[in-house]
């Protein structure tokens, strides 16, 4: 499995306390942590720039979509909303 290091971040960010960062960190442990390009860069600042406004997408999900679309991975996310902008990225509720 793959993630962009923009996703370890995200995920991180969620966590409330040390023991559930250490868990994430435990869960990803044989996950290979790939990063950001300069081109996932440009991508993202385009994709906020045209919809931060109108649909409300972060920076950090322009990032992430940027990444997997690059990868051609799925990004798993309860918020599918925000990704429904990004042509060609495919979405999944994790649960």
């Amino acid at each position: 499995m793959t993630c962009a290091v923009i996703s370890v971040f995200e995920l991180l960010a969620g966590c409330r306390n040390l023991r559930e960062q250490r868990a994430t960190l435990r869960s990803l442990s044989t996950v290979d942590i790939v990063q950001v390009e300069s081109g996932d860069s440009i991508q993202a600042l385009e994709w906020y720039r045209s919809y931060h406004l109108s649909r409300g997408i972060g920076f950090l999900d322009c990032f992430v979509a940027a990444a997997a679309r690059r990868l051609d991975c799925e990004v798993y996310t309860l918020n599918t909303r925000h990704f429904r902008v990004i042509p060609g990225l495919k979405t999944k509720r994790p649960y």
